[in-house]
């Protein structure tokens, strides 16, 4: 899922500088998505695993999806760091 999204962030950022409106709102959703449900979607991309794995994943997507949702959440408000943004992750 790291892949996904380190290609989309590049993908948005050209997309904006050559004023591609279409394709930077179609990537800016999926950037959205992928990190307000890193962990689900990382089980989903890695395949059937056994539950003790399903855990570790859930559990370490939680602590990147926080982050990645901060992160984002912070770009979408004009970069700028405000309480509510902290407590997004948690509600996602």
């Amino acid at each position: 899922m790291l892949i996904a999204f380190s290609l989309d962030f590049i993908l948005h950022i050209i997309f904006a500088a050559n004023g591609w409106d279409l394709a930077f709102q179609i990537v800016a959703v999926e950037i959205a998505i992928i990190v307000h449900f890193f962990g689900p979607l990382a089980l989903l991309c890695g395949g059937p695993i056994g539950i003790g794995t399903q855990k570790q994943v859930m559990k370490y997507g939680f602590i990147i999806g926080c982050v990645l949702t901060m992160g984002y959440w912070w770009a979408v408000n004009g970069m700028v760091f405000d309480w509510w943004i902290i407590a997004t992750p948690t509600l996602c």
